[in-house]
């Protein structure tokens, strides 16, 4: 009875999660699931069983060690194909970011007062928070090269450093803004 036969087209991988962004240097897990995943899976890393230092490396278990150096292109491409049958396979996009720094924050001199600030650079990713005088400021994800965030200024200060902490755990350069006395 052919009917109770398994076609390999209904033999399907997912790899989970399907898309990260995640540092130079970083990790993240994936899994995979489904029929073709049932006798094991291998990885790859743009069609290279394992990965290598170029593209980054993944694990038997599916862990996906990022490159140290930024890569030229981005998004990589994770695979896991059935061992059992090699026609099955799921994918991920992987896009792999330099550590945040930060090239500016403008306006460089904001008046008391509520205030946007906008903070350009390389690095960032949702999630990131902008810090002013070392507090947490509302921050909005534009793209990896700006975020715009909104705050408040109570006192004139020369010098006030402006950060970025992404939910990673990195932490970019400071630079400064001033704070100056609102026009009367």
């Amino acid at each position: 009875d052919w009917s109770s036969d398994v076609c390999s087209s209904d033999l399907t991988v997912t790899v989970t999660p399907a898309s990260a962004t995640l540092h130079a240097g970083h990790s993240q897990a994936f899994s995979a699931s489904g029929a073709g995943a049932a006798g094991g899976v291998v990885w790859s890393v743009n069609d290279v069983l394992g990965g290598d230092a170029a593209v980054g490396t993944v694990t038997a278990s599916g862990v996906y060690n990022a490159p140290v150096a930024v890569l030229a292109t981005t998004p990589v491409t994770l695979r896991a194909r059935s061992v059992s049958t090699p026609t099955a396979s799921g994918t991920a996009a992987v896009t792999v970011l330099p550590l945040p720094s930060i090239t500016s924050a403008t306006p460089t001199s904001i008046p008391t007062g509520s205030f946007t600030l906008t903070v350009t650079g390389v690095g960032f990713m949702p999630g990131a928070v902008v810090s002013f005088d070392g507090l947490p400021l509302t921050t909005t994800y534009v793209s990896a090269t700006q975020l715009v965030a909104t705050g408040s200024a109570t006192t004139p200060k020369a010098s006030v450093p402006v950060g970025v902490a992404t939910p990673d755990g990195e932490r970019s350069n400071v630079v400064s803004v001033a704070v100056v006395s609102a026009p009367a």
